[in-house]
């Protein structure tokens, strides 16, 4: 009769595979993690890439704010005279987008 035999830790062991630590790619060697920007961080990154943006936001934000403070008041010559400003300022906050667009797109192209 053969004796049963005693198994050595480390010899056939059915879990090995949990001893071993995951080995990363040589490609990623000194990847660091991206820390996720909170929201303030990432509005004033936007504010310093495209300026424009904002300035005709607040624009038609005040140029509607007056309009309507006029039309309240019942100066609708003044009333209709910001709303215009108001139009022109949201044609130049679009304007400021599609070019602050066109440069991130230019910007992207070079680096590949």
């Amino acid at each position: 009769m053969s004796s049963p035999s005693v198994k050595k830790p480390g010899e056939n062991n059915e879990f090995r595979y949990l001893d071993q630590q995951p080995q990363m790619p040589p490609e990623l060697f000194d990847w660091e993690p991206v820390q996720p920007e909170g929201f303030k961080e990432k509005f004033v990154k936007k504010v310093k890439e495209n300026p424009f943006v904002p300035i005709g936001c607040g624009a038609t934000i005040i140029a509607l704010t007056l309009g309507l403070v006029q039309f309240r008041k019942g100066q609708t010559r003044n009333s209709q005279l910001m709303m215009r400003f108001r139009v022109g300022a949201q044609a130049f906050t679009i304007g400021a987008v599609l070019v602050g667009v066109a440069l991130q797109a230019s910007k992207g192209v070079k680096r590949t």
